[in-house]
């Protein structure tokens, strides 16, 4: 019988307002009692029944429906992790949870609920299964403490103590997940050389597990650190790699690659290359946050390309993108507001000698990298870099890029 089994009991019993003592009487001791509820002995059946019976809750022993459950389940964590929906699987718990969750599966339930609850960004409920799970965790075995702290770390804003949970969960079993999503958290914090060890080894990994949606990740995130790392042909021959990898599944990376190779080369001041790159991108349908920063970025470049009427437009686009995210914190909604400010600042041509300008581009620089991760906070900080040196702030320069490990000589 299981921890979990001894805390239904528990909870049960107290929702009735029952006391040790009158639950247990005719029963067993209570001294008995307390330790089953706490998970440190094993009763027989017939005790767990007549508890049960006491308490009006029928215990559910169908081992039929026990062996569809555990086959249910490890159906739902091979699509979850492929990056498939398992809609068969869901609609499988959605009926059977309340059996389950009064029978000896009740604790792989709650780390199914908790699981798909953090995949679905359903923050609430995720903290709700958490906070039901908790103190169970010590009892559960190595494949389901993994999936709890994986999902655990997707629930977690702090991205070092992120990749920490993640650490501990790729240490339990061989996981190209858990290793993929520690790669992502140091991305985050613009560790790229860490992001790209972790990212390799989950490649690799997946190849063996056999997990192209891994694969294709993997592959487009050390794309991605090289390009913030500025090494653009590493990072055009991983982004291929990536996209021929999507070939006959419905994951598309082409318009990310597409989008933040663009990013860079504007970001190193190639406004000609950044346009054929961001010109190449396309809105994604479910992605309101690429669309609104992709037509920030071609408003940008089409004013340093003189096509001020393709500009108004983009940054119009942007602005309606904008309004369509749903998902997004107010902090995150203040940082995304600061960019299209930035980006409309631009369409005047003496923006430099503007306040506001040096201040959207300062609060920019100081948060982005927070709120949105090392990315941002570099791709600002090469034109706060840029507008000290014009400024002849020479000491304001050399710290920017002291703190960006960039070469100052670098930001023209």
């Amino acid at each position: 019988m299981s921890a979990y089994t001894g805390y239904l009991i528990r909870s049960e019993r107290l929702n009735r307002n029952l006391s040790q003592e009158g639950l247990a009487k005719g029963i067993c001791a209570p001294s008995y009692l307390s330790k089953i509820e706490k998970g440190l002995v094993e009763p027989g059946r017939e005790i767990i029944d007549r508890l049960f019976e006491t308490l009006g809750v029928a215990f559910v022993r169908d081992e039929a429906l026990m062996r569809e459950a555990e086959r249910r389940l490890e159906a739902y964590f091979f699509y979850a992790d492929a990056g498939e929906p398992c809609s068969e699987a869901e609609a499988f718990f959605l009926e059977q949870g309340g059996r389950l969750e009064r029978s000896e599966f009740a604790l792989s339930y709650a780390v199914y609920r908790l699981y798909r609850a953090a995949e679905k960004q359903a923050w609430e409920e995720a903290r709700e299964a958490e906070k039901r799970l908790e103190p169970f965790f010590g009892c559960l075995n190595a494949p389901l403490r993994q999936r709890a702290l994986i999902a655990q770390a997707k629930m977690e804003k702090n991205p070092e103590y992120a990749a920490r949970l993640l650490e501990e969960a790729a240490a339990l079993l061989p996981s190209c997940v858990a290793l993929y999503r520690r790669a992502e958290c140091f991305y985050w914090l613009g560790q790229y050389g860490r992001s790209e060890e972790l990212a390799g080894r989950a490649y690799a990994l997946a190849c063996e597990q056999g997990n192209p949606h891994i694969m294709i990740w993997s592959s487009y995130l050390l794309g991605s650190c090289a390009c913030n790392r500025y090494d653009l042909r590493e990072a055009q021959q991983q982004y291929e790699r990536a996209r021929a990898l999507t070939r006959g599944y419905r994951e598309d990376v082409t318009d990310y690659a597409a989008y933040n190779l663009g990013s860079t080369y504007l970001e190193l001041g190639d406004a000609q290359r950044a346009l054929g790159y961001l010109t190449a991108a396309r809105e994604m349908e479910k992605d309101p946050w690429h669309n609104a920063l992709l037509h920030q970025k071609l408003a940008i470049v089409h004013l340093e390309a003189g096509s001020r009427e393709e500009a108004e437009r983009h940054m119009e686009r942007a602005k309606a993108c904008a309004e369509e995210i749903v998902h997004a914190s107010e902090r995150e909604l203040e940082m995304l507001g600061g960019m299209l400010r930035f980006a409309q600042l631009f369409f005047d041509p003496q923006c430099c000698e503007l306040p506001e300008y040096e201040q959207v581009l300062t609060y920019l620089y100081d948060e982005a990298g927070q709120a949105l991760g090392h990315g941002f906070r570099q791709f600002y900080g090469r034109y706060l870099m840029k507008l000290y040196k014009r400024q002849r702030r020479y000491k304001d320069a050399l710290r920017v890029s002291e703190a960006l490990g960039m070469d100052i000589l670098s930001s023209k």
